[in-house]
């Protein structure tokens, strides 16, 4: 059996934070688009250090997965950022004929998945996440447990060509 090393506990979206720097680093493709949540989800790194492939799209989660199906056009990877209820739920219909019908190369990435939210309430949880995404064609789902995982995962999807959804649990997971 694989033995592991405890690196710590870091947070989920920290682990995404750091892959999505390192992206920005070697893969000039890559771009960012954030839901007003640029601290939350750790983007904050990338933002600094590639303001010029950075967008603040606000309060405006249809805007985001539009705007990021757009710019896959001109061979860009979007990397959208939002929690788990507004990637997918609030904006199903932008996904579902914008991203996957129309096969785009879009990173839809989610905070902050299921019922971890608990003081923000039922409008920022959700459970059918899953559910809805991988009903869509072509759509590819990955749930990360871990900051390895998900800065793993945040790597490997700038290299996968087609649509995907990735989520992860709550900043105060286990580590």
């Amino acid at each position: 059996m694989k033995t592991y090393t405890n690196t710590g506990n870091k947070d989920t979206r920290s682990g995404f934070g750091a892959g999505l720097t390192e992206l920005g680093q070697t893969n000039e493709d890559v771009v960012a688009l954030c839901a007003d949540l640029t601290g939350s989800l750790k983007m904050d790194e990338f933002k600094a250090n590639h303001p010029e492939r950075f967008f603040q799209i606000g309060i405006a989660e249809a805007n985001m997965i539009g705007m990021a199906a757009g710019m896959t056009i001109g061979g860009k990877i979007p990397f959208t950022g939002t929690f788990a209820n507004f990637s997918t739920g609030r904006v199903y219909d932008q996904i579902r004929q914008s991203v996957a019908y129309s096969d785009k190369n879009v990173k839809i990435c989610a905070s902050h998945a299921g019922v971890t939210l608990g003081e923000d309430g039922a409008t920022h949880q959700i459970l059918e996440d899953i559910g809805l995404m991988k009903m869509l064609p072509g759509m590819t789902v990955i749930n990360t447990c871990d900051f390895n995982q998900t800065k793993a995962a945040t790597l490997a999807i700038a290299e996968y060509e087609g649509c995907l959804l990735y989520t992860s649990p709550s900043p105060r997971d286990r580590g």
